[in-house]
């Protein structure tokens, strides 16, 4: 698979600017947006597919191309729904296929089903699927959502990381989040 990309983003955040606020002890209103920039940093290294976990944390649509038709695994679980699955024919003409399964994380060709031969081209085939833990940040796994909170935490902390423009994540955090990452 390749040209992964995100389609439709999280309708909600993975976390909020007050819990923040209670972990980081700060009742300044006036930090509600340096805030909210921290929340969308540990969000944006954390989440999708170039974050640390490899996974989508709030409900996501995403796409990804292949040059033509086999078995494969759809990344950035969980709660992994295939939205469409759609191909260029021979003739170079865009068709849906639904004559596949997926099984866990894995998309396979169904029972008395053949995959249909496509046009040469690297986008002959475009999977699309929703992936996540659900809608709402509740959903997410609590030590996902500690692990975000030590990493802003942290870099509330440290604003003036020397040499950087945010401090590196700490172990802490690191150690945290390590048990969610997607085995690929």
């Amino acid at each position: 698979m390749h040209n992964i990309r995100r389609v439709i983003g999280p309708s909600a955040s993975a976390l909020t600017i007050q819990e923040l606020k209670v972990h980081t002890r700060s009742d300044a209103e006036d930090d509600d947006g340096y805030l909210a920039g921290l929340i969308k940093a540990a969000v944006d290294y954390v989440d999708g597919y170039s974050g640390v976990l490899g996974r989508a944390l709030i409900t996501q649509t995403w796409s990804a191309d292949m040059d033509a038709f086999r078995p494969f695994k759809i990344p950035l679980g969980p709660n992994i729904a295939i939205t469409a699955i759609n191909y260029y024919d021979t003739d170079n003409m865009q068709q849906p296929f639904t004559g596949y399964e997926l099984q866990e994380d894995c998309v396979q060709l169904a029972h008395n089903e053949s995959w249909p031969d496509t046009y040469p081209r690297a986008d002959a085939v475009t999977v699309t699927w929703t992936c996540g833990f659900g809608d709402s940040w509740n959903d997410i796994p609590e030590s996902i959502r500690l692990g975000m909170m030590h990493l802003v935490a942290h870099w509330y902390e440290q604003r003036e990381a020397a040499g950087t423009s945010m401090a590196p994540a700490p172990m802490t955090a690191l150690k945290i989040l390590a048990p969610h990452r997607a085995v690929v």
